[in-house]
């Protein structure tokens, strides 16, 4: 009997169903068989640090014999001895120097450090205006020169002269006290950078300045006291004198919490490499030609409706966005179409933190699941997650190795404006090469959290002001500030011209304005590259790069900083075509190079000399 037309279509369309069943299936088995059997390690990727080179001619670290007396401390000898150990460790040669020496005349010594050098008398004083102005540097921590040599006070006026800040004040504020630091300075070159740390320093400085280099936060590195600009509430200032370099900190080196070390270390190396006029070099951030980044994440997990809105409204802004869309809403096929229109489509998840390897095994699935289920809707399988809490433990980052995403959004325990990159190693490692796990930080609060009073009846004009201070609080940092969006907050209609109005600010800003995708992408890149510095002369420095990412890494940027090395830059390198484009700023004595492209596994020379 011959079947009909209808009754042959019917059957290639169960036959296809039951091929898409069995496909779905082995996919779900699959991922359940990884989770049990080929457990994750993942663990940070090295930090990529600013280059220099240390030099022949040898740092004078001071141990006061004045301030020792004055302080009455038994630990003060540990201060000089924290920076010959660091010193020493760096490659650079040290010599440790008394009050008397002081005195004597300090024109050898690439630079000089002062640490915790209450007392002075006025030989000193004198002798180390004459050596910085005449291109010696200076590093000093707390209060330089606040007593006279027989410990009577002398006010700040020293270090105001040496800084050129216009008030110091003692920092009564209570504890946990932290560090803010610039990426757009030779002292946040590298690790530091767009990064705080917490200091346990009981005597403390709060300077007031033009412009600093790190200032006193909170945990959420905003400025600490909200009323005033960073610039007023100062730790770290850098300033040129004369022919030489001043470096202030208004704590004590060895004051940083465990685990901390790093980035303190790493703001101590490079403030000394400034202020000794060694060059230092720096991997920018963010592609050229931008400082910073915006990432617009929108959390859909109710309110259908409001969502198609909000997906409208960035649309028109010319915003694209990532929505992280909660599975009860993947099997939406009109709206993931019209979310996918105006961005990226991620997903929501709920990590259960019990259970070993079978829970893994089971979690797998259902994420696997959700993850299908948004695909036969959208086309679009999912790489990055939003953990519901915005939190992420070692354990979670393990589960999403393994599930391959690509990045997740989280605001726990975030201290830092950059995106931090893990490198994920399967078991057995021969059969996956490695991959990585990109986080995301929310360092400011989301639109649910604007005021502790939730978001009813509060002005607009309001929440578009505190929404555009926390986005230039993260630009001035260098980082990626994440407007975090609800459908049940700002997504409300009542909110729309609020929202709007933020949009074209933030679209008009010179900021790159990233997909969660594209972040990741570039953070992970950027965390492959490997560099080198060597003099190839004494007007010449050469940089040698190589990138172990398996793509290309488009428009990096290298910020150079020459120190004594004056002139006008030329550039070569053994890139094709033509060199790196350098662009000088004599003002902010740095020099800026963009690579058009870094190629896996190709190391790259280039070579810049300085001419007069």
């Amino acid at each position: 009997m011959n079947e009909s037309p209808v009754q042959g279509e019917t059957g290639r369309h169960l036959r296809r169903a039951r091929i898409a069943a069995v496909v779905l299936g082995v996919l779900l088995l699959f991922g359940a068989w990884e989770a049990a059997f080929r457990p994750a390690r993942v663990e940070p990727s090295a930090p990529l640090g600013a280059l220099t080179i240390a030099g022949d001619r040898s740092i004078a670290i001071v141990s006061s014999e004045a301030s020792e007396r004055c302080i009455g401390a038994a630990e003060f000898p540990q201060h000089a001895n924290r920076w010959r150990l660091l010193l020493e460790g760096a490659g650079y040669k040290t010599e440790s120097i008394g009050d008397a020496q002081l005195e004597a005349g300090l024109d050898r010594y690439a630079a000089l450090i002062l640490p915790s050098v209450v007392c002075l008398g006025d030989a000193a004083r004198v002798e180390i205006d004459r050596y910085v102005r005449a291109g010696g540097g200076v590093v000093a921590t707390w209060a330089l020169g606040a007593r006279d040599a027989m410990g009577e006070w002398r006010g700040y006026d020293f270090l105001q002269t040496l800084t050129g800040s216009v008030r110091f004040e003692i920092d009564a504020k209570q504890a946990p006290w932290f560090v803010s630091v610039r990426s757009g300075s030779p002292l946040g070159a590298g690790v530091p950078g767009g990064a705080r740390m917490q200091v346990t320093s009981l005597e403390r400085l709060e300077a007031t300045a033009l412009e600093v280099d790190a200032f006193w936060s909170d945990a959420a590195l905003r400025p600490r006291d909200k009323e005033l600009p960073a610039d007023y509430q100062g730790a770290v200032v850098r300033r040129q004198l004369g022919e030489g370099r001043v470096v202030w900190l208004g704590f004590h080196e060895s004051s940083s919490v465990t685990g901390e070390a790093e980035r303190a270390s790493a703001l101590l190396l490079n403030g000394v490499a400034w202020a000794a006029g060694r060059p230092l070099v720096a991997v920018d951030p963010w592609p050229r030609p931008f400082s910073h980044a915006l990432l617009v994440a929108v959390d859909v997990a109710e309110y259908p409706d409001r969502a198609r809105r909000l997906a409208m409204a960035l649309a028109e802004a010319r915003v694209a966005a990532t929505f992280f869309v909660d599975p009860s809403l993947a099997g939406d096929r009109s709206l993931v179409s019209e979310l996918k229109a105006a961005g990226e489509l991620a997903l929501k998840w709920r990590h259960e933190r019990e259970g070993g390897r079978a829970r893994h095994a089971l979690d797998r699935l259902k994420l696997d699941w959700e993850r299908l289920a948004l695909w036969s809707r959208s086309w679009v399988w999912a790489r990055g997650v939003r953990p519901f809490g915005d939190t992420l433990d070692q354990a979670g980052s393990e589960f999403l190795g393994e599930a391959s995403v690509r990045y997740f959004l989280a605001a726990g325990g975030v201290d830092s404006v950059l995106p931090k990159s893990r490198r994920v190693r399967r078991s057995p490692e021969w059969l996956t090469s490695e991959g990585s796990l990109v986080s995301l930080g929310r360092s400011t609060d989301d639109d649910l959290h604007l005021s502790p009073l939730g978001l009813e009846g509060l002005n607009p004009d309001w929440i578009v002001r505190r929404v555009l201070d926390d986005s230039e609080g993260v630009a001035r940092l260098g980082g990626l500030y994440v407007l975090s969006l609800h459908t049940q907050g700002l997504g409300g209609p009542e909110y729309l011209p609020a929202l709007r109005a933020i949009l074209l600010q933030l679209a008009a800003s010179s900021a790159w304005v990233v997909r969660g995708s594209e972040a990741a992408e570039w953070w992970s890149a950027r965390s492959r590259v490997s560099a080198s510095l060597s003099f190839l002369s004494s007007t010449s420095l050469r940089i040698e790069m190589v990138s172990g990412s398996n793509r290309p890494i488009d428009n990096l940027g290298l910020t150079v900083y020459p120190g004594v090395l004056r002139g006008t830059p030329f550039v070569r390198s053994s890139l094709p075509g033509p060199p790196p484009q350098a662009v000088a700023d004599p003002a902010r004595g740095l020099v800026r190079l963009t690579l058009p492209r870094l190629e896996p596994g190709r190391t790259v020379r280039i070579d810049i000399n300085f001419v007069r």
